[in-house]
């Protein structure tokens, strides 16, 4: 065994001799396994050992036993009290997050280049057998990859019985988690009922499903690369923080769906959300999805996609005179005085220009319902807001992101489209205020 894990050390680390690892330790069979066959191969290595305080003096237990196995092999030890005796919620979660967070500090802190966990082949089956009923797709068959950045796996090339009968073999000693042998989580279930009666009738099951692994590695490499290619052709980037997806185009393909799914779940969206939302197919326009910092709008045919921005400020007030430049939202505003005589009319949407002795204190706002205002070219008839955005097309996401130059209540400027026609340069004009708004995340 300690020449096949030396391959695979190899395989997975090909310059592991100038490189430093931690070994993460439970105290566990699987992990006092991995200590002691990365201690006979010679790595440069440290243990870490988190104590959550979930099994009263059990868990001190397991922490004892940690530190005298650090001092029989003669190797650093680190150790975390983390007491989640008291936590409410899925618990396991919480140790996974804070166990990996502290992984990650450790290696920034102490110079380790790699952690290494004790996963092996039944873990990943048990993990194929799991996500096949989460509705995961491809990623989710493919089983614990070996390598997953800074994290290494060495030992998936080896079963639990060959784990266990190296340990008989060697007489290595171990502690038994109690928690193990519970039914309660639902990965217990499968490890004690289901995989126990696959190996039973198909003793090549765990060879078989370690190949069929490979061949759904490789499968959704080249699902990703395809989809990506696809993606980079039909994607418009518009600005920084914002995408369009032209749905009647995915539609063209056999599984649409499939496309939508890649795109989105980078942006932490999940697979059920995304599968929820697809069901209510066809779309009325204005239907969202959100996260903590995306949203998803449909909107005639395509799908907005556009990255949340908090605005403590829905407006501000001030005057020009005093400001040359100020941010408002995603757009930076100018201001200049110039004379009558020095005006000239511009073509450029995002410059507009105002009669500056009619202005006041001014302000920037976004729209809200009922909205009006007296676009320029239009002889003094109001118009909604409403009706100005249907008219140019604008998405409810856009609605809500252009910003209102303001003169007390009045709305003189919706920024990029039209002016108002009460504050617009005329004969008797002697000053004129030149305003220019550009869009930062451009």
């Amino acid at each position: 065994m300690i020449r096949e894990f030396h391959k695979q050390i190899v395989k997975i680390s090909p310059d592991w001799k100038h490189k430093r690892f931690l070994i993460a330790l439970s105290g566990g069979l699987d992990s006092v396994v991995l200590a002691t066959l990365a201690k006979q191969t010679g790595l440069n290595m440290a243990f870490c050992h988190v104590n959550y305080h979930l099994r009263a003096d059990a868990s001190d237990g397991d922490a004892d036993f940690v530190s005298d196995l650090a001092d029989q092999l003669e190797v650093p030890l680190f150790l975390l009290e983390n007491d989640l005796s008291d936590f409410q919620g899925n618990i396991q979660l919480e140790a996974r997050t804070s166990r990996y967070e502290w992984f990650y500090d450790l290696m920034e802190g102490r110079g380790f280049d790699y952690v290494m966990t004790a996963h092996h082949l039944n873990d990943s089956l048990e993990t194929l057998l799991f996500n096949l009923g989460r509705g995961t797709g491809i990623h989710g068959m493919t089983g614990i990859p070996e390598r997953n950045e800074r994290i290494l796996r060495p030992m998936l090339a080896f079963s639990r019985e060959d784990i266990s009968t190296f340990a008989k073999a060697n007489d290595i000693q171990h502690r038994e988690d109690e928690s193990n042998a519970s039914d309660k989580y639902a990965r217990n279930f499968l490890r004690h009922h289901v995989v126990p009666n696959l190996l039973e009738h198909n003793s090549e099951y765990l060879d078989g499903v370690s190949k069929t692994v490979r061949h759904l590695q490789g499968t959704a490499y080249f699902n990703q690369m395809a989809l990506d290619i696809i993606l980079e052709k039909a994607l418009n980037s518009e600005g920084a923080s914002r995408w369009r997806l032209d749905w009647a185009q995915m539609k063209a393909y056999l599984y649409p769906s499939h496309i939508l799914l890649h795109w989105l779940e980078a942006y932490g969206f999940s697979g059920k959300q995304i599968d929820d939302f697809l069901s209510k197919s066809p779309w009325q326009n204005g239907a969202r999805l959100l996260t903590k910092d995306y949203t998803l709008l449909y909107d005639r045919e395509h799908f907005i996609l556009t990255k949340q921005t908090e605005s403590k400020e829905h407006r501000i007030h001030f005057s020009p005179k005093y400001f040359q430049e100020l941010q408002f939202g995603d757009c930076q505003f100018s201001f200049s005085y110039i004379n009558v005589s020095e005006f000239e009319k511009s073509n450029d949407p995002n410059i507009a220009f105002f009669d500056a002795d009619k202005l006041g204190i001014m302000g920037i706002r976004f729209w809200k319902d009922g909205d009006s205002f007296l676009p320029f070219g239009m002889n003094g008839k109001a118009k909604t807001l409403k009706k100005l955005f249907t008219d140019a097309k604008y998405d409810i996401d856009q609605k809500h992101r252009v910003p209102l130059l303001v003169n007390g209540n009045d709305i003189i400027w919706v920024c990029g489209l039209r002016s108002d026609h009460a504050y617009a340069v005329g004969n008797d004009t002697k000053r004129v205020l030149r305003v220019r708004c550009k869009d930062i995340t451009i």
